[in-house]
């Protein structure tokens, strides 16, 4: 049956890609501001202990890890994890998913597969590698919630002659092969996370001419606006058709102030930070 125009025009979930460098606060400043959207679940793909500073600001998420060196255990560990957030999602128990973070997801997939496949079979390897990444983030970018996932940005090595390019316009940087050009694609905003480590604030960069390509289709006309989650989707859906947007930082207010850091303690000194290993 034939689908209205105005049934396109709706926003029903937040679907958005933050691309940052390390230790600046992504995870952190994501899932404290989000709270107003509910509560989050975790694909832990970094340490487990990445977590701890998120689990000091705020115990509205539960998590598992999705980080086993061993391939077969990851894959295992990314479907019991999507088990558990479809199941969760149906219950009204999480609002909303976060992937933290696909830069060490794609390591870990990348490397499994380096020690399943013969030195001399890199086509295949690469055919493997991608399909499985591709896949599993398609997957997870449909999940009907909000939904975050989270990259690294660090520098890269040159590219060398007959290499796809490593940074630029709608290329996620440091994940191998040709599926870095395809993520992107899979979230509606793009957002480069910022840190001005003079004044410890941080900012989600919407527009930059630059090789990290940020783009949002739900907020037009931003530039650069506080790191505030809630505040950002709230903008978004109240975003009438055809509006100009908003131009400057002010226009969006932030609707939380990220908690200041205190003292490393254990993530499971947080009763609602579940560590459970996936089944």
């Amino acid at each position: 049956m034939p689908i209205s125009a105005t049934e396109v025009a709706k926003l029903d979930f937040l679907s958005l890609l933050v691309i940052g460098q390390v230790r600046t606060g992504k995870t952190q400043t994501c899932l404290s501001t989000g709270q107003a959207l509910g509560h989050w679940y975790v694909f832990c793909c970094d340490a487990d202990d990445r977590l701890r500073p998120a689990a000091e600001a705020t115990d509205g998420f539960t998590w598992d890890p999705v980080n086993a060196s061993d391939g077969t255990k990851l894959l295992a560990q990314f479907e019991a994890a999507m088990a558990e957030a479809m199941a969760g999602i149906k219950a009204g128990k999480y609002q909303g998913v976060m992937f933290d973070t696909v830069t060490s997801f794609a390591f870990s997939l990348f490397h499994a597969n380096s020690i399943s496949h013969k030195p001399e079979d890199t086509r295949a390897l690469s055919h493997d590698y991608n399909l499985q990444l591709q896949s599993r983030i398609s997957r997870f970018a449909a999940l009907p919630c909000h939904k975050i996932c989270v990259a690294h940005v660090y520098e890269v090595a040159p590219v060398m002659q007959g290499q796809l390019q490593k940074v630029g316009p709608g290329i996620l940087p440091n994940v191998e092969g040709g599926v870095r050009t395809k993520l992107p694609g899979l979230f509606q905003d793009v957002v480069y996370f910022d840190k001005d480590r003079t004044t410890d604030t941080r900012s989600f960069v919407l527009s930059i001419p630059g090789v990290f390509g940020p783009a949002s289709s739900n907020a037009p006309g931003i530039e650069r606006c506080p790191a505030d989650v809630g505040a950002l989707w709230e903008h978004m859906k109240s975003r009438k058709k055809g509006s100009k947007g908003i131009q400057t930082v002010q226009t969006i207010q932030t609707t939380q102030t990220l908690a200041k850091p205190v003292t490393a303690k254990p993530v499971a000194a947080k009763p609602a930070v579940t560590a459970k290993p996936a089944k």
